[in-house]
C-alpha cells in the first residue's frame, strides 16, 4: 500500500469509529474551501478530510503534542466551549507518518452562505479575548507572530522589491514585544468560522494557532482587507461594532480604530505581498500591486 492509500485508509477507519455508516468503500474527500485564500498545501502542511459525518484533520508535521493538547483542552474549557467548534473527542490520534490527528463534526462553512457573518465574528473574538488566561490551560504564544517572522525572513529573497526586507525588520521590531497577554486565535480570517449542521450558532474553527498575546493580531487580516479595498465599509463596521458591543479589549470602545491596528494591519499586508511575490499564481498582478502600493507609503 502506497503512502496516499495508507493515509486514506487510516482516515476512513478513524471516521468509522465515530460514524457507523462509514464502510470500506465510503468516499474520503480532501476539504477545500472555495473563495477563501489559503497557502498552498505542502506534504508537511495540515490536511483535512471529510468522510461521512466526520472531519479528520492531520496536523502540520512538527506539531508539538503538548501544545496541541493544551489548545484542545482550552477550547473545551468552561471559558471557551461556546466560542469554538469542539472536537468529537479530545484525545490526539497518531496518523501515518507519525503525525498527529484529530476528529471534528462536519460543519457549515462561511463560503456556503450568502451574507458573511462579520458581526458574529466580532462577537466571538470579543468573547475569546475576554477569557481569563488564568482559568485556561497554559497556552503557547499564538501563531500569528511566528507566521509573520517567516514572512520577514522570506522577504530577503524578493529581489524585485528590496525595500520590503527593511520594512519587515522594522515591523517585526515594533511587534516583537506584545502589549497584552490574552487568548488569541492567531490565524483569524472569515474562513475560520463554521457552525454544526444542525445548529446555526457560528463558532471559531481551527485552534492550531491559538495562544496568548496581543488580541489586535486577530484584527490583522480583516483590517488589511479593508485597507486595500477588499472588505467594504459596511462589513468592516459590522465586525468592529459587534466586537465593541461585546466589550472586546483589543480596540478602543469608541472612535477610530486605525491607530490601534496600524502596525498589525501593515504586517498582514506585508505577509500577503511577500507571499504573492514569491508564489507563482498566488494572486493576480492587480491584487499584488494593490498590496504593494499600500506598503510603499511606509518606505
Amino acid at each position: 500500500m502506497n503512502a496516499d492509500a495508507e493515509l486514506i485508509d487510516w482516515v476512513r477507519k478513524t471516521a468509522a469509529a465515530q460514524d457507523p455508516r462509514v464502510g470500506p468503500n465510503t468516499a474520503v474527500h480532501p476539504l477545500h474551501i472555495p473563495g477563501v485564500a489559503t497557502r498552498p498545501k505542502r506534504p508537511e502542511s495540515s490536511q483535512v478530510f471529510v468522510c461521512g459525518s466526520t472531519v479528520v484533520k492531520i496536523h502540520e508535521k512538527g506539531t508539538r503534542r503538548a501544545e496541541l493538547a493544551a489548545r484542545l483542552s482550552a477550547i473545551e474549557s468552561v471559558e471557551l466551549e461556546r466560542v469554538w467548534l469542539l472536537p468529537l473527542e479530545p484525545r490526539l490520534l497518531l496518523a501515518p507518518g507519525e503525525r498527529l490527528g484529530t476528529m471534528w463534526p462536519r460543519a457549515t462553512l462561511v463560503s456556503t452562505v450568502e451574507n458573511p457573518p462579520w458581526a458574529d465574528a466580532g462577537a466571538l473574538l470579543a468573547k475569546l479575548h475576554s477569557a481569563d488566561p488564568k482559568r485556561l490551560p497554559k497556552l503557547p504564544v499564538h501563531g500569528g507572530m511566528a507566521r509573520f517572522e517567516r514572512a520577514v525572513k522570506a522577504a530577503k529573497a524578493v529581489s524585485s522589491e528590496p525595500w520590503l526586507a527593511k520594512l519587515g525588520k522594522e515591523l517585526y521590531s515594533a511587534l516583537r514585544k506584545p502589549r497584552a497577554n490574552r487568548p488569541v486565535h492567531g490565524s483569524f480570517h472569515l474562513g475560520q468560522l463554521g457552525h454544526p449542521l444542525l445548529n446555526r450558532a457560528w463558532r471559531l474553527l481551527d485552534p492550531d494557532d491559538l495562544g496568548t498575546g496581543d488580541p489586535v493580531w486577530d484584527f490583522a487580516r480583516p483590517s488589511a482587507l479593508h485597507k486595500v479595498g477588499r472588505l467594504d465599509d459596511a462589513h468592516w463596521e459590522s465586525f468592529v461594532g459587534a466586537y465593541r458591543q461585546a466589550r472586546g479589549p483589543a480596540i478602543p470602545s469608541e472612535g477610530n480604530v486605525d491607530a490601534a491596528l496600524e502596525t498589525v494591519t501593515r504586517a498582514s499586508i506585508f505577509d500577503t505581498a511577500v507571499y504573492a511575490l514569491l508564489t507563482v499564481g498566488a494572486h493576480s498582478k492587480e491584487t499584488t500591486d494593490r498590496y504593494l502600493d499600500a506598503l510603499r507609503v511606509y518606505q
